[in-house]
């Protein structure tokens, strides 16, 4: 199977501004001093993880292993990061876990800019339209 590319669309740039204002959100966040910046960061590159488990399935260029699609989806869902929120809201607007969301809806948002998406049941990108 073919490598697939998206083209750089209106849809990408609303995506960039968006990924940009939750960078500065959760940079201005993880700076106060009731917030964790460490657990920002782990937020931030946690969603690709699941790569790991894909380890040791043999799978063509671009191609994600079976086994590591479904881990992959969920964390790159931003009903994620929305619930996290909803949670350190009713846990008392706890900043920590507020700039993790934050952080972790930037990941998504960063990855739809530059052109990464869900994955397919065959391991590669769905064709987004």
């Amino acid at each position: 199977m073919t490598e697939r590319t998206f083209p750089f669309t209106h849809s990408r740039i609303v995506r960039g501004a968006i990924a940009l204002v939750l960078i500065a959100a959760t940079i201005w966040v993880a700076r106060r001093d009731d917030a964790n910046g460490w657990i920002a960061m782990l937020f931030a590159i946690a969603p690709d993880f699941a790569f790991f488990a894909g380890i040791g399935q043999p799978v063509q260029k671009g191609q994600m292993p079976p086994r590591a699609i479904p881990v992959y989806n969920a964390l790159h869902m931003l009903v994620g990061p929305i619930v996290l929120a909803g949670v350190a809201l009713v846990l008392d607007r706890n900043m920590t876990l507020i700039g993790g969301a934050l952080a972790w809806a930037s990941h998504i948002m960063v990855d739809r800019t530059v052109g990464y998406g869900l994955r397919g049941r065959d391991g590669f990108q769905a064709i987004r339209r």
